[in-house]
């Protein structure tokens, strides 16, 4: 019980390492209002639109917001919404869109990925689909560091577009911590 303790705390203590070289590298790609460097096109990526609560999720608003602010300070870029389907047949990407679309974006601005269920998919997926493209990642700010670094070792050129939501809490920063180490070894064993 005690060494499994000590590698959970270990393991935590290596992604917090990890998660502030990231965090530098992130804040040197984050865009801000105004910024005219490229961006040809918005990643929004997905997040369950409900909470635990089932109450609406603030991740979710919080991007959805995030997006139009970018999308009408960068009109020509194009918008793709990513995210997977759960196992109740909840399409993150498709209701993305939807409210992305209510919300006043263009239908015909609009492409969706559905298939990418985690963040290293959705980079996957760009790295094949659109590989030469600026793109701008949509994301909360303790999940950007992340993704820039995930995109940029799948040879992408991206920046970073925070969005709004709610303080995380331990079981979020835990969760983002082991995800660090996971893409960390994932790039890493990917090479071989």
């Amino acid at each position: 019980m005690l060494w499994s303790v000590s590698a959970i705390g270990l393991l935590v203590l290596l992604a917090s390492v990890a998660k502030k070289r990231f965090q530098h590298n992130a804040d040197a790609c984050t865009r801000r209002p105004n910024d005219d460097s490229p961006c040809s096109l918005i990643v929004v990526l997905g997040c369950p639109p409900a909470a635990i609560s089932g109450s609406v999720n603030r991740y979710f608003l919080g991007r959805i917001h995030a997006t139009l602010q970018l999308a009408a300070e960068i009109p020509s870029a194009r918008v793709l919404c990513t995210g997977g389907v759960d196992a109740r047949g909840v399409d993150e990407a498709a209701l993305l869109r939807a409210s992305l679309i209510r919300q006043g974006i263009d239908l015909g601005r609009i492409e969706t990925d559905s298939t990418s269920a985690r963040t290293i998919d959705s980079i996957d997926f760009l790295a094949r689909s659109a590989p030469q493209r600026s793109i701008c990642f949509v994301s909360q700010p303790f999940h950007l560091p992340r993704v820039i670094y995930l995109a940029e070792q799948r040879g992408l050129k991206a920046s970073a577009w925070p969005a709004l939501g709610p303080t995380i809490g331990w079981r979020l920063r835990i969760r983002e911590a082991l995800a660090t180490l996971r893409a960390i070894f994932e790039v890493n064993i990917s090479r071989r």
